[in-house]
């Protein structure tokens, strides 16, 4: 009999008759899990007493095993295999660490993590105990996991968790590169609430940012990540942004700030900003080739140090030559080149 105790990988099995996908799906996946196929008359206990024929998958955790869907075994493929391995390939709600992290992102699911102090394991242990309904109710949706507070500050920090109260929840969309921490208090009532808004789309990402500056009356914009659609959302005119570090001073000196605010405020010119990447996580950047020109590293001296290059976008897409300094002149030149009829507005911009 094969069961999930002392196994060392997860083991699919067949009974019953033979099933063609599964053949193949052996055949293309036995680097990863063992397979086998049970044909003697005298068939041992089965998990939920299932109908044969039948598929089941033997694991080390949870409930030590998961069946796959009775009335699709017959017609079971190895694309339809692969996806029931790969959804029961994690535990319900376990710990993640960098030793699995690989695994849990290979899912393609958001991650729900529960960040804890393991000085409080059983306030963890009760959390994890009542949130894993909820984790089961989502099983294929998202995948639920608790971390090490303490050890992985810093990827709490990352996920804009404030990283001085714990237990923090959060849900994190590797494929969106999105985060939402939870800003109530952690709580199952709270949890399951902020979830099932998650899942409807009624929660907007987290985005870190300065604050908006309650005065913009420089002569280059001062923009900031919560101000980002709001100026850049304009489709009808061209806006000419400066991404740059504060710790760079030949970037703090270079383009915007001295030398473009005396150039001539024609009406035909874009607006102009500058943007700080210190206090801002831009997670969705989409916009960048329909409605800003991102620049960097334009100096007087047509100088800029190498690792001063990011990519940059016009409204007419992505410019290849990213690693190649704009002088002033051809700076302007690009502006009159995307120009459109328009007033602009000219402020401090960090």
């Amino acid at each position: 009999m094969i069961a999930s105790e002392g196994l060392t990988c997860s083991v699919l099995v067949s009974y019953g008759e033979t099933i063609p996908g599964f053949d193949e799906y052996a055949n293309s996946a036995r680097d990863s899990y063992l397979f086998g196929h049970y044909a003697d008359s005298k068939l041992p206990t089965l998990p939920e007493s299932v109908s044969l024929p039948a598929i089941i998958l033997f694991k080390q955790f949870d409930e030590g095993y998961a069946v796959f869907p009775a009335d699709k075994v017959s017609s079971a493929s190895s694309e339809s295999l692969a996806a029931f391995v790969k959804e029961n390939s994690v535990p319900l709600f376990d710990e993640i660490s960098p030793e699995n992290f690989g695994t849990y992102a290979g899912q393609g699911l958001p991650i729900a993590y529960l960040f804890a102090d393991p000085e409080a394991a059983s306030e963890r242990d009760a959390l994890v105990k009542e949130l894993s309904p909820l984790a089961k109710e989502n099983k294929g949706k998202m995948s639920f996991v608790h971390i090490d507070a303490i050890k992985f500050i810093e990827h709490g920090k990352s996920l804009n968790l404030a990283g001085d109260k714990w237990p923090a929840f959060v849900i994190q969309d590797l494929a969106e590169g999105t985060k939402y921490p939870l800003a109530e208090s952690v709580s199952k009532a709270n949890i399951e609430k902020f979830v099932k808004s998650f899942a409807n789309g009624e929660i907007k990402p987290s985005i870190k940012s300065e604050s908006i500056p309650t005065t913009n009356n420089a002569p280059v914009f001062h923009l900031v990540s919560d101000q980002w659609d709001e100026v850049l959302g304009d489709k009808e005119k061209d806006i000419l942004v400066e991404f740059f570090a504060p710790w760079c001073g030949h970037c703090r000196m270079s383009a915007l700030r001295p030398s473009w605010p005396s150039a001539d405020h024609q009406n035909d010119w874009p607006q102009y900003g500058r943007l700080s990447v210190r206090n801002t996580k831009r997670t969705q950047t989409s916009s960048c080739t329909s409605t800003i020109l991102p620049t960097h590293g334009i100096s007087a001296n047509n100088q800029c140090p190498d690792g001063c290059y990011p990519e940059r976008h016009s409204p007419i897409g992505t410019i290849q030559s990213a690693r190649i300094p704009y002088s002033q002149v051809q700076a302007r030149r690009i502006l009159r080149i995307h120009r459109l009829q328009w007033r602009p507005i000219f402020g401090e911009l960090d």
